[in-house]
């Protein structure tokens, strides 16, 4: 599998990017997609590598907002989640299915700013709708010629096991 490795960007770029801590240590990326609502892959909400279980309980998270560091610093917002909810198809050791589900609480909803936005997706009348959780792309949709960006917080350089974590997207 190819790896995208010690990619840096300005900060506020991206801001839609949003970074889950799991009991207070940085954890893994994730895009927020409307003012309550956080995707993320599946395999970061497990209690431990190599193991099938998932930790689902959302007091051991935290989000932290509008930050370009792995590491939260003094301003950053942090809020809480409500519900973590895995894709039921996902298996451990596939790409496929490997997404999560994020809620943070309504009262606690995102008010949009500079630092902090819902990710960009491609609009249609049939948009992603999280109520019934579909989504229909038209049969003339070609994305697979359309450019793309990837973000999240990982390595600086290249390793056996990816262990050397960058501080910043």
């Amino acid at each position: 599998m190819r790896r995208i490795v010690n990619g840096e960007i300005p900060a506020k770029a991206i801001p839609w990017q949003v970074n889950l801590q799991y009991r207070s240590g940085p954890r893994c990326g994730g895009v927020l997609i409307d003012q309550t609502t956080i995707i993320t892959a599946a395999h970061c909400i497990k209690t431990f590598k190599n193991t099938h279980q998932f930790d689902l309980n959302p007091y051991n998270y935290k989000i932290v907002f509008g930050s370009k560091y792995r590491s939260p610093k003094k301003n950053d917002l942090i809020l809480g989640l409500d519900q973590i909810v895995p894709y039921p198809g996902f298996k451990e050791g596939n790409v496929e299915n490997d997404i999560a589900i994020l809620k943070i609480p309504w009262k606690h909803r995102i008010s949009y700013n500079y630092e902090i936005q819902r990710i960009c997706l491609p609009p249609h009348k049939n948009y992603l709708s999280i109520q019934d959780n579909s989504y229909t792309p038209p049969f003339d949709t070609k994305w697979i010629e359309d450019d793309c960006y990837i973000s999240g917080f990982g390595a600086i350089k290249e390793s056996k096991f990816n262990s050397v974590k960058s501080n910043t997207i």
